[in-house]
């Protein structure tokens, strides 16, 4: 299988992941791309009792510059694969692009069902004993306290303000407000996705220096693995491509994902729900005359890991033709859009 940017796997790496699977010793696989080709590079045994004791290991195995994926076995029979995406701050562009575009590929190649828990580290301190456990205590964490909800609500008052600023807000040539700029790739990454024949997730970011919201992201995905290829501790925005049967008629639909982790600092989320505001009208206009259907309610959520088909229906009654009262679709191009539904809180995560 093909990733998106041309890379595809060798001819071994699939017997060799088989051949890990069943042998209980095996720790760790290192997976390279190398000339243009990912590749089973290293393979690392256990020594520890668990997953966390192992993780040393990786300070040997892993390049400071260099990206890399990690599949590690989780403690305990049954548990699956935990996938580390490894790109250093450090790396270059290209190869961060690479790796990027090529994981979703990899992961549908080996098979989605194997891995259960996956970590995006740009250093190896990412990758320490301790980063594990705090990762751990953030998937196994209680839903938000008081505290944390009062946090949210004061992200959302910032939010419904922002939204009644209006025509009066300072607007660039595409219309966003609060002084957000789309660059020429991200513009270009949200265009193309009225396009796409394969489902296909865009995660954009906000470069807070310039105010200019970037792709981050832009990779093949399946809708029940899309929680995992968001950011886990920082806010995002995603565009994800889905074609899917839950309606009475079969449709492509663009769904706007609004992901705000709990554990975020304030201030990034005060940025990202002032950016949110005006993010869709404007994505609506890139999308004008498209095949694809652009869901008019956005996707909200503070745990990205809930993301799957079942929340993305439930959440926006995808399984009606045309939901009356709730805005839930609006065609790009179509006259008027509807007025928003009111968001919804971060709902109970969707067991796997």
């Amino acid at each position: 299988m093909s990733a998106p940017s041309g890379i595809e796997l060798a001819d071994q790496l699939k017997d060799v992941f088989a051949e890990a699977v069943q042998d209980p010793s095996t720790r760790f696989l290192k997976i390279a791309i190398k000339n243009e080709k990912l590749v089973h590079e290293t393979t690392v045994k256990k020594r520890a009792d668990d997953l966390a004791g192992d993780l040393p290991q990786l300070q040997n195995t892993l390049e400071d510059k260099t990206p890399a994926y990690i599949l590690a076995r989780q403690d305990g029979d049954g548990n699956g694969w935990l996938f580390i995406s490894y790109v250093p701050d450090d790396a270059t562009v290209r190869d961060k692009m690479l790796y990027a575009s090529s994981r979703g590929s990899l992961v549908k190649s080996l098979g989605s069902t194997n891995f259960t828990d996956n970590i995006f580290a740009t250093s190896k301190e990412d990758i320490s004993e301790e980063a594990y456990a705090a990762h751990r205590r953030h998937i196994n964490a209680p839903k938000p306290q008081t505290s944390q909800e009062k946090e949210m609500e004061q992200v959302r008052e910032a939010e419904r303000g922002g939204s009644l600023e209006g025509s009066r807000g300072r607007r660039n040539h595409v219309g966003t407000r609060v002084g957000i700029n789309w660059s020429e790739e991200a513009e270009r990454a949200v265009t193309e996705l009225g396009e796409e024949d394969e489902d296909k997730l865009v995660i954009l970011s906000i470069d807070v220096e310039s105010e200019t919201l970037i792709a981050a992201s832009v990779m093949e995905e399946e809708v029940d693995y899309l929680g995992g290829s968001l950011p886990s501790e920082e806010p995002c925005f995603a565009f994800f491509s889905w074609k899917h049967n839950h309606a009475p008629t079969p449709r492509r639909d663009i769904i706007f994902i609004y992901s705000c982790p709990s554990t975020s600092p304030i201030k990034g989320r005060m940025v990202y729900s002032l950016a949110a505001a005006s993010l869709l009208q404007t994505a609506k206009t890139f999308l004008a005359g498209s095949k694809a259907n652009l869901v008019a309610k956005k996707l909200e959520t503070s745990d990205p890991s809930e993301i799957n088909a079942e929340f993305i229906v439930s959440r926006l009654n995808l399984d009606r033709e045309d939901p009356e009262g709730n805005a839930t679709t609006s065609r790009p191009g179509s006259s008027e859009p509807k007025a928003f539904a009111k968001p919804r809180g971060p709902g109970r995560r969707v067991p796997r």
